[in-house]
């Protein structure tokens, strides 16, 4: 059974997963579409009512997946256009919008194609795939909205989603590098 089809209103290109939020319901970005062209974020009911609550500006483009954090507010991040990175975001479930860190490829990396992981500590990790050096960075977002970089240089460029194991410690992939790339 479909739900919503998408329009230009509500976004197009709806591709990345919905995050379930505390209020029970689900939450989206779309790649394009809006007043701006460049995507929404959209609140879904479990009936399929959408409502956009927050049309991404004209400099950037919406699309990838969302993250719960403890405070509450849903963390994404969006390219902007005419340079290779990113913004993070922070945007209440009600749509007050905010940007938490803009990245920078020569020191950040860019590339977070991949949510955002919830940690024991109520902080969000994340990490981005390549810098110009050649190499992904994890960072941190606290559980009061602030951005840190936990980990430089590492190896390889970051290639699938972050894991926390039950000792603590965080896991990851990388998509090159090492002695068979």
């Amino acid at each position: 059974k479909t739900l919503v089809n998408f329009d230009h209103k509500t976004g197009l290109h709806s591709y990345c997963p919905l995050t379930r939020a505390s209020d029970g319901n689900y939450y989206g970005q779309t790649l394009s579409g809006g007043s701006q062209h460049a995507g929404t974020v959209y609140r879904m009911s479990p009936a399929g009512h959408v409502k956009v609550i927050h049309e991404h500006g004209a400099d950037e483009n919406g699309g990838r997946a969302l993250t719960q954090g403890s405070d509450g507010a849903l963390y994404g991040t969006t390219v902007v256009w005419g340079t290779s990175c990113e913004r993070l975001f922070r945007l209440t479930l009600d749509g007050t919008y905010s940007v938490v860190h803009t990245f920078d490829f020569a020191v950040d990396g860019c590339g977070v194609y991949y949510p955002m992981i919830k940690a024991r500590d109520g902080s969000l990790y994340g990490s981005t795939y390549l810098s110009s050096e050649g190499y992904g960075v994890a960072f941190r977002i606290s559980p009061t909205g602030e951005y840190s970089q936990v980990a430089s240089n590492v190896v390889g460029a970051v290639g699938g989603p972050l894991l926390q194991g039950d000792d603590g410690n965080f896991y990851g992939a990388a998509n090159f590098n090492g002695p068979s790339n």
